[in-house]
């Protein structure tokens, strides 16, 4: 059994003083993410598996202080992305938005983007993005993970290593175990995250962060609607369709796209890494745009489920949030046939 160790008050104390000191001094915060800041909301250390019935129990489960707390952090400014190998969706039920987190592994909750296998491999958008945050985060911010033996690593090791040469702030460490990286850490912490409320006082924010419970309320109105059709900036592909002026007047003319997500519309998925991650359930999709189906939306999961030859699907209603505010370079789904209006604003 693996020893976990506590840092004494006096010594936390003054450990959180010196986290919202980097927090504050910090340009750029990525935070890296593994299984165990999940484990309170009953998720397991080990979640790449594929029981269905354990898929269920967990796809409903409640997001924690943790995921919470991040979500208040990057509200306030103090917290700029994040590399999850978690597929939980639970930072986006708290609020963390859809663009600024990169689930290196795949999601339970993006058609294009399924959970990969180990004998998988990842999207390549994932890939050169989470390379992006470990060259050029200032602070790394570790929560839930040994950093043992994964490529997405990097993301807290190369920030550290960057520090050393007195380039940016490093690496932050929180965790109950002992690591072979902790040598590295500019703070290292022995404790949880989801136990200590105390950093936000220190910032000046309110410290309890479950008031951003009320994004859960927002996510369900959508599934409230009557009519399920959403206008979207994106094209046939899923990919985002800049704003483009008009000539000769002082307007911008922006085309969208009839998202409909009523029940038994035709959809397809773009963009997807189903054949790298390997599914076994998901096998037999070869299509580049494989089409499916909606089948009804699923306020516990906070998912529209989607049936893709075969298959079965989420995709989370956050997704919806940011297609049509167009904060995504693309979205996972379109539909089967498309529909196109161009709308018109002035500009200054």
């Amino acid at each position: 059994m693996t020893s976990e160790y506590r840092d004494g008050e006096e010594v936390m104390e003054e450990k959180i003083d010196r986290l919202a000191e980097l927090l504050l001094l910090s340009k750029k915060t990525v935070v890296y993410s593994g299984a165990g800041i999940s484990v309170t909301a009953g998720i397991g250390q080990a979640s790449r598996g594929s029981n269905s019935r354990r898929r269920y129990l967990t796809t409903t489960a409640s997001q924690t202080f943790t995921h919470h707390a991040i979500a208040a952090l990057t509200k306030q400014g103090l917290i700029h992305g994040w590399v999850q190998q978690n597929h939980d969706g639970l930072p986006q039920k708290a609020g963390f938005p859809q663009e600024s987190i990169n689930e290196i592994h795949g999601s339970w909750y993006d058609p294009s983007n399924p959970v990969v296998l180990y004998s998988g491999s990842l999207r390549g958008y994932e890939c050169d993005w989470m390379q992006k945050e470990a060259e050029t985060a200032d602070l790394a911010l570790v929560l839930g993970t040994s950093l043992g033996g994964l490529n997405a690593n990097q993301v807290a090791t190369a920030t550290a290593e960057r520090s050393r040469k007195n380039r940016v702030l490093g690496m932050v460490l929180i965790d109950l175990q002992q690591t072979s990286h902790d040598g590295k850490a500019s703070l290292r912490i022995f404790g949880r995250s989801d136990d200590d409320s105390r950093l936000f006082s220190r910032l000046g924010i309110p410290t309890e962060p479950r008031m951003l419970l009320d994004n859960v309320k927002l996510l369900k109105q959508f599934a409230d609607s009557d009519d399920k059709k959403f206008l979207v900036p994106y094209d046939e592909t899923g990919k985002r369709i800049p704003e483009r002026r008009q000539d000769g007047n002082n307007k911008k003319v922006k085309k969208l796209m009839w998202l409909d997500l009523n029940p038994g519309s035709s959809i397809k998925v773009v963009n997807h890494n189903i054949k790298g991650a390997d599914q076994p359930s998901q096998r037999h999709i070869r299509e580049e745009t494989p089409q499916g189906e909606i089948k009804r939306w699923n306020k516990a999961t906070m998912a529209v489920e989607l049936r893709v030859k075969r298959a079965s699907m989420l995709l989370g209603f956050w997704w919806i949030k940011a297609a049509v505010e167009g904060r995504t370079p693309t979205i996972p789904v379109v539909n089967a046939d498309q529909e196109f209006e161009e709308r018109s604003t002035c500009y200054a």
